[in-house]
This record gives C-alpha cells, structure tokens and sequence, in this order.
C-alpha cells in the first residue's frame, strides 16, 4: 500500500479546490480585477485567514480520526506502524502547505516593488520560519494525539488535545511577543499579514506579524528567535512522540 498515494488522493478534490481559488485571486490582483492598496487586498486577506484556519482544523480533525477515532480503515490495515503512517499523512500536508505558501509568495513579490537582493532575502526568511512552524505544529499535533489517546470520552479527548496544544501555542506566542516588542517602536498583531511592513512569523502554527513603524524595509519584521522557538517545539515533540510511541499501549478500535 502507497501511503503517500493513498493520501493524496483522499484529498485531492479539498486541497485542489484551496490551490485553485488562491491561484484564482493571485490572477486576478494582477490583473488588477481586484483592487490592490500598498500591497493589501481585503479580499485575499480574508480568503487567507479562512483558508489557512480550515487547513489547520482539517489536517486537527484527519488526523484525529485516524489515530484517535480509528476511522480510517485503510490505513489501520496498513502493516506500517501507527507512528510512521503519522509521520507519511505529515508529509502530504507539508507538502500542500508549502505550495500554498508558495503561491502566496509569488503574489507578494509580484504586487511589492523590492530590489532582487531584497526580493532573495524575503523568500529565504519567508520559507525558513514557515517550513519550521509546520514541521513544529506536525509534531506538535503528533504528541497530542498520544497523549490523549488512552482518554474513552472522543469529546474530552478532543477538547483536551485542543486546550493543551492551544495553551503550548499561546504561551510560546506570549513568550515571543514580550521579548520582541521590548521595543517600544514595534508592535505585533495575529493573523495573516502581506503588507509592505511586514510578513509573518509564526508560534508554531499562529500566524504572527511583527512591525517596527521606524523601519520600512519588511525583512525587519523577521526575527530568528521565532524559528529558534519552533525549532524547540518541534524538536521537544518529536522526543516526546517515540519514546510515548514506544512505552505506551493504544487500543486501535474504532470508536
């Protein structure tokens, strides 16, 4: 059994459907059909935010039915271990994160007029922080479901991986912020941002944007420490994750 095929093309019509409408609005900013102000859509903007918190709860959910709810029976069939199928279904939704942040990239740099050694700047800063956050919240969510998997009720244990996981996030974010805006002169906001100050950075899988009003070049906005902090995250996770995987005992019936 192709696990990564299998995958794929369980969801091809979701994640087709999501690439479609981001290519779909990327062409019609250029071609000026939707209107553009300092790099800012309000249309993509909120098509961005809506798009990337389905992406989050649906990777939440899918995984949660296989390795929680025991819904997919496929997989569960599969002589592979439980952890390394974990591990497979992360690397299709990296996959199709990264594309989707790609075409988000390349409407950026599109619509902003930067120099080509700040446009190389931007997209090394740009795939470093987002290709450590989703490797970070994949781990992350992979820790949580064994830690509550041996929970009966399907609803506390879903609440309960949801409370943990956004208590994990939260403070890492609380964390970032109270160390980035020491400064006075920057401030930060959550959610997806494109504009020319700044681009996001992320505590774990939350979007964050960081702003100095002093600056106007956008890879200002980029501070290491976030990757730094994901990168521990994700590290810490992933530790957790085998050595669960290896000494605990999970019942793997549909539930």
């Amino acid at each position: 059994m192709n696990i990564y095929r299998l995958e794929m093309f369980k969801k091809r019509y979701l994640m087709g459907a999501i690439i479609v409408i981001e290519i779909l609005l990327d062409v019609l900013e250029l071609l000026n059909v939707i209107h553009v102000e300092n790099g800012v859509d309000t249309i993509y903007s909120f098509w961005q935010m809506l798009s990337w918190i389905f992406i989050v709860g649906y990777c939440i959910w899918d995984y949660y039915g296989y390795f929680y709810l025991c819904n997919d029976t496929m997989l569960l069939l599969s002589p592979r271990s439980k952890y390394e199928i974990l591990k497979k279904k992360g690397v299709i939704y990296f996959g199709f994160m990264m594309l989707y942040f790609t075409l988000g990239l390349v409407r950026y740099l599109a619509l902003n007029q930067f120099s080509m050694s700040l446009k190389m700047k931007i997209c090394g800063i740009y795939f470093i922080s987002k290709i450590v956050a989703v490797i970070s919240f994949l781990f992350l969510l992979i820790f949580l479901l064994q830690l509550i998997k041996n929970i009966d009720n399907k609803f506390l244990a879903l609440l309960t991986l949801l409370i943990i996981g956004g208590v994990i996030v939260g403070l890492e974010a609380y964390f970032l912020c109270a160390n980035i805006t020491s400064n006075s002169d920057i401030t930060w906001i959550i959610g997806v941002v494109d504009g020319k100050k700044g681009i996001n950075s992320y505590a774990c899988i939350l979007p964050i944007s960081f702003i100095n009003e002093n600056e106007g070049n956008v890879v200002e906005s980029f501070y290491i420490i976030t990757v730094y902090a994901n990168i521990l995250i994700g590290f810490v996770s992933y530790v957790l994750s085998k050595i669960m995987y290896k000494t605990k005992k999970y019942n793997y019936v549909a539930l």
